[in-house]
């Protein structure tokens, strides 16, 4: 599924650093927006179209998007990367947008991402609740319980390694 990002860039009260970027909003995909095209321009900030993503469901995040969807409020995941993309003047790029927080737990782990939490869109939410129907949560992995072998009555048939086999020295001689 296809999906336009809005990112805000805003003046930062910092000595070190010069704006704060951070993704506001997930949008159906529009028609023909350019990225980096500005979307409002204010005096303390600046709203961007940063691009196009696509939304990937995989079976094994079923787990993830159903505690998404059944928290007060579903949100997807914009993780946006440091450096620009083909065709796009802006100093950061997308990475990736998620419906799983356990993936955008994952992305965190950089200091050089920026991982942001926006609202989920009523139609995209209703995507995600299809693909978890179409592929349920797997149940946990339960051991079985050990049966023990049938006593067997007789003897071993075989003979174990390194008895009664003749000694080198002596069968070659």
């Amino acid at each position: 599924m296809s999906v336009g990002v809005v990112v805000q860039k805003r003046r930062a009260a910092s000595l070190w650093i010069d704006y704060v970027w951070s993704p506001t909003a997930v949008v159906e995909a529009p028609a023909r927006m350019a990225p980096g095209a500005i979307m409002h321009q204010g005096q303390a900030e600046t709203t961007y179209f940063m691009g196009l993503a696509e939304i990937c469901c995989h079976r094994a995040e079923t787990e993830a998007y159903l505690q998404n969807l059944e928290s007060s409020a579903p949100g997807l995941y914009v993780v946006l990367r440091k450096g620009a993309a083909k065709g796009n003047s802006l100093p950061w790029h997308i990475h990736t947008v998620t419906a799983s927080p356990y993936e955008a737990q994952a992305c965190c782990d950089s200091d050089e991402d920026i991982v942001e939490r926006v609202a989920m869109p009523p139609r995209i939410s209703a995507a995600v609740r299809t693909f978890i129907k179409a592929h349920p949560v797997s149940p946990p992995l339960t051991k079985r319980k050990h049966r023990a072998a049938k006593e067997q009555s007789h003897a071993l048939t075989h003979k174990p390694l390194g008895r009664d086999t003749p000694n080198r020295k002596s069968a070659g001689q």
